[in-house]
């Protein structure tokens, strides 16, 4: 147990001290800083390889799950952005298994949480 009750006083502390939050990472506030450019510039071709097949009712799932907006719809049928963060909701949640990412994910699962619908994640993007 040897950190564990130092982390948990430390956790008590900081949020007695009224913080909202607490980020068990020491100088945590500069994660954003030095991982964000970093990740998200090389990011920016990935959502080209996208793609929808024919069995796409163009039910708006995709498009609604995705965490940063990058889908719109043309011609009844998704478009990725430039703003991919690979998060793959739109993969995983496509209830026609429509959406593939290059040519590696046709025959693979799927992945979502029971108990969790793809309506909770949309809902999310409003907190």
């Amino acid at each position: 147990m040897g950190k564990l009750p130092a982390e948990i006083g430390r956790v008590a502390t900081s949020l007695d001290s009224g913080r909202k939050k607490y980020d068990f990472e020491p100088l945590g506030w500069v994660r954003p800083f030095r991982h964000k450019p970093a990740y998200l510039n090389r990011l920016k071709g990935y959502g080209k390889k996208f793609t929808v097949g024919d069995s796409c009712a163009g039910c708006g799932v995709c498009s609604k799950v995705c965490p940063v907006g990058n889908i719109r719809f043309e011609g009844g049928k998704p478009v990725w952005g430039d703003g991919c963060v690979l998060c793959e909701a739109c993969l995983n949640w496509c209830p026609e298994r429509a959406v593939q990412f290059a040519n590696t994910t046709a025959k693979k699962g799927r992945y979502t949480c029971a108990g969790i619908s793809s309506r909770d994640i949309a809902l999310q993007k409003d907190l």
